[in-house]
């Protein structure tokens, strides 16, 4: 018999993800550390990175047409700059 399905909360797929981005640790380590495959840990990373700029959309918020907008490319490198952990 398999194993059973493991459930992680949001809280704790975005830690793993804002983890994996900002570089600090391996994706080797992040795995070992909290018992995830890699891969779960690399498609969290993806999704936001790709999605995170639509948590802004709502009214009063830059709309990605603007020249400044955060894209998923420069998300990275923006979070780093401002030393978010």
């Amino acid at each position: 018999m398999g194993m059973k399905r493991q459930r992680h909360s949001i809280q704790f797929k975005f830690q793993l993800a804002l983890a994996a981005d900002q570089g600090r640790h391996t994706l080797k380590e992040l795995p070992s550390q909290h018992g995830v495959h890699p891969n779960q840990i690399g498609q969290w990373k993806r999704h936001l990175l790709e999605q995170g700029p639509q948590l802004f959309a709502g009214p009063g918020w830059v709309s990605p047409s603007d020249s400044h907008a955060a894209s998923p490319s420069n998300l990275s490198w923006w979070s780093k700059s401002q030393g978010i952990s």
